[in-house]
């Protein structure tokens, strides 16, 4: 497995022999370290589109309020290079999570997004798209 370290709580990998490039939150998180970590995928990543991303927020606590989820899920939405983008979220937190305000803000798109707590069925989905 690929693996890029930051200073910032969180690893960027790309996964062998896939499309998927994971992204694994640890710590506190907030709203500009998780814009700038979706900046860094759209510049670092040459491909033409990321067609699937497994987005890991189990080890993360959140510090954004549902506005800024809001428009987080619409930063990542609007992005050309997510464009057919399916994404898996791993999240022990349904309800409180990235999720809801993703899953809001895809129904106008054509994303694919699935919440899971288990990362070998995230794989799994997204392996099977």
């Amino acid at each position: 497995m690929y693996r890029v370290n930051f200073v910032m709580p969180h690893h960027i990998s790309k996964i062998d022999n896939s499309h998927i490039i994971m992204v694994v939150y640890e710590g506190e998180i907030d709203f500009d370290e998780r814009t700038q970590i979706f900046q860094t995928i759209i510049t670092d990543y040459k491909q033409k589109a990321i067609y699937k991303l497994l987005i890991d927020y189990r080890l993360a606590n959140l510090k954004a309020s549902k506005v800024e989820q809001t428009i987080f899920a619409r930063f990542v939405t609007s992005e050309l290079k997510f464009k057919h983008a399916a994404i898996a979220i791993l999240d022990n937190e349904p309800q409180n999570g990235i999720y809801p305000a993703i899953k809001d803000n895809v129904q106008l798109t054509q994303y694919r997004v699935k919440q899971f707590s288990d990362e070998l069925e995230a794989l799994n989905w997204l392996n099977s798209i």
